[in-house]
């Protein structure tokens, strides 16, 4: 983690040495999506991934970057064979070292290097799976992310930073079954805290997870589409007593799952289960966020469904709350 900070600092010369200063007449856009994996791929031509984003470019979107959160593995095929494909299918669009992958838990750690992405308009903090496990067994790591992810923020608070600040994980914050069964997100709080001290500084913050497209775990939230803003309610395990009922925590910065490109698992047929980018439009200082499908615009948030599987604990007045 040493080597993080040293990484962290060194990219953080931009708001030392240079001030940050944002050109806020060029647009600047960046897709996201997360869970590449799938059980097979026929032909390139058939891939979620090259549809989506041609889709993005047909709607006249010149794309700079890409983030992807996480989970690459397809079909058999290892991480590197997989990023490979996907560095191939995005081509046309966007070229390869545009594209920031994100560690999540079926990826190879050796090939997650970079924590850092730091651009004019913009910056990229990867939260990669070692850094927030799946399953945890205890809380040493993430106390030590925690404590990382505070340094870097609060040196983009100290100068006055006003670009857009991207988090990119895999593990969401939120509380799900895969916190009650698997163990997802018991320190989560600790994650949290620390962005939204930060955000109640100032700081512009958009948070992208990944992870949760099977097995109903985001039914509440909206499924495919989840998309939470300042002033909306989210349900976060209890640091240290996952199994006890959530913290009801207000957000104050955005927090949305970056696309599942796999499509989304569920047994609750009204529930969104799109195949599905983020795009996200910095232009004149602004940020807009759109979702895209095979076929078009497709909702950014979709309506949550309440889940007779969830925990006793995520109740209908919980359920309530978290939707509206």
């Amino acid at each position: 983690m040493k080597s993080v900070m040293k990484m962290i600092m060194m990219m953080s010369l931009c708001g030392l040495l240079f001030g940050c200063v944002v050109d806020k007449g060029e647009r600047v856009v960046l897709v996201a999506g997360s869970d590449f994996q799938q059980d097979q791929i026929s032909s390139y031509t058939d891939n979620s991934l090259k549809k989506l984003t041609h889709r993005v470019v047909s709607a006249g979107y010149d794309i700079d970057r890409m983030i992807f959160c996480g989970d690459y593995e397809y079909d058999d095929h290892n991480t590197t064979e997989s990023m490979r494909l996907m560095k191939e299918l995005v081509s046309d669009s966007v070229s390869s070292e545009k594209l920031i992958f994100v560690q999540g838990n079926h990826d190879d750690v050796s090939l997650f290097h970079d924590t850092v992405i730091e651009d004019d308009q913009y910056s990229v903090f990867m939260l990669h799976e070692t850094m927030m496990p799946f399953c945890a067994k205890d809380d040493d790591v993430i106390v030590e992310s925690a404590e990382t992810l505070n340094a870097y923020l609060q040196h983009k608070v100290e100068t006055k930073d006003t670009r857009v600040l991207f988090i990119a994980s895999h593990m969401p914050l939120h509380y799900s079954m895969r916190t009650f069964y698997d163990s997802d997100g018991q320190y989560a709080e600790l994650i949290f805290d620390v962005i939204h001290h930060a955000a109640e500084q100032g700081l512009n913050i958009v948070y992208l997870y990944g992870h949760n497209h099977s097995n109903g775990y985001d039914d509440y939230l909206g499924g495919a589409s989840v998309y939470l803003q300042k002033g909306d309610l989210l349900h976060v395990a209890k640091y240290g007593q996952p199994k006890s009922e959530p913290v009801e925590k207000v957000l104050n910065f955005t927090y949305m799952n970056a696309g599942y490109l796999s499509g989304y698992s569920t047994s609750e047929s009204q529930v969104d289960q799109a195949s599905t980018v983020s795009v996200f439009v910095i232009e004149e200082g602004k940020l807009s966020v759109l979702r895209y499908d095979e076929q078009g615009r497709h909702v950014l948030k979709s309506s949550g469904v309440y889940n007779s599987m969830l925990p006793e604990c995520l109740n209908q007045e919980c359920y309530i709350k978290s939707v509206w």
